[in-house]
């Protein structure tokens, strides 16, 4: 069960709304986490507002090709349960949508044999400090997540080199 420092009243009745409403149910899964993500944003800027100010500092800017959906989701959340005492904007809406695909980070399910040795995602998160690691075709570092560790832990991140970096 959530704490009250984790997620206010509001988080609760937007999620129920988001849960019961046609369009949204309608809509790819993809879009449907979406919208789960623009809720715990949006609930950091209420019950955090300098960690929504770092989440804001990570980098990502919104495409046009994501017009569509940025308009959607917007419209949407607008409508269906804004939050309280936080002005909404598409620019908002898009820059939090950029951040969210360009820093997120899945946490894995363990292999599973029923799967062909696959895994899958549990949950994501977003840490921003690992945010800043190289993420190219010829990464250097690489990250392990132990979400079936002890509870105090199972959010950890742990980033281990992969080869030697240059200093600076």
């Amino acid at each position: 069960m959530a704490t009250a420092a984790s997620h206010s009243p509001w988080v609760c009745q937007a999620l129920t709304r988001l849960r019961d409403c046609p369009s949204l149910v309608s809509q790819p899964l993809e879009r449907q986490l979406q919208a789960r993500f623009l809720i715990a944003a949006y609930n950091l800027a209420l019950i955090s507002p300098s960690n929504f100010q770092l989440l804001l500092s990570l980098q990502g800017q919104g495409s046009p090709s994501d017009g569509p959906a940025i308009q959607f989701l917007h419209s949407l959340i607008s409508s269906l349960c804004p939050p309280p005492s936080l002005p909404l904007s598409i620019e908002l809406t898009a820059a939090l949508l950029a951040k969210d695909k360009l820093n997120a980070f899945g946490l894995m399910e363990p292999i599973s044999s029923q799967l062909d040795g696959q895994r899958s995602v549990r949950a994501y998160g977003i840490y921003p400090r690992a945010s800043f690691f190289n993420h190219d075709c010829l990464p250097n570092a690489c990250r392990f997540d132990y979400v079936d560790s002890a509870p105090d832990q199972n959010t950890d991140i742990i980033v281990r080199m992969i080869h030697d970096v240059p200093q600076g």
